[in-house]
């Protein structure tokens, strides 16, 4: 297998492969060509490993992806708070410990992907 790099949007590089079938494969994206063709390179066996980004250490792709995630686990979890179990009816709080959790963590998982760009 031997990989390449295109421009897949503006500002946007992926590294891939295309299948026998000559279907495209990302494997990473990267916000430089240089960073792109560094990577390519390393895949195909050349070069050194490339060093990661200073700063946020997820490519553009990582993140949506991430986003997905915790879009994902916020739902189940808020789910999950709404089905009340008997502890729950007798609960001071109005809701069982595990579900009071349940909800905590669905809004924790939005607060994160705010922080990141995501939509609350």
């Amino acid at each position: 297998m031997t990989y390449t790099y295109i421009r897949s949007e503006p500002g946007l590089w992926t590294v891939g492969s295309y299948t026998p079938d000559g279907k495209w494969d990302p494997e990473s994206d990267h916000d430089s060509r240089e960073d792109a063709a560094q990577r390519v390179a390393w895949l195909n066996g050349s070069g050194e490993p490339p060093a990661p980004p200073a700063g946020l250490l997820v490519t553009p792709r990582d993140r949506r992806l991430l986003l997905a995630a915790l879009t994902d686990a916020a739902t189940y979890r808020a789910e999950r708070a709404g089905q009340w179990c008997e502890p729950c009816q007798t609960a001071d709080a109005g809701a069982c410990d595990e579900h009071a959790d349940d909800v905590d963590l669905a809004e924790q998982f939005r607060a994160l992907a705010r922080r990141i760009g995501g939509e609350s």
